[in-house]
């Protein structure tokens, strides 16, 4: 369960990082 949930949560949170760190 924890597995699954890593890869998903940091895709998430890569994305939104990503977003207002280069803006």
């Amino acid at each position: 369960m924890r597995t699954q949930k890593a890869p998903v949560d940091v895709v998430v949170v890569d994305h939104v990082d990503r977003l207002p760190t280069e803006n």
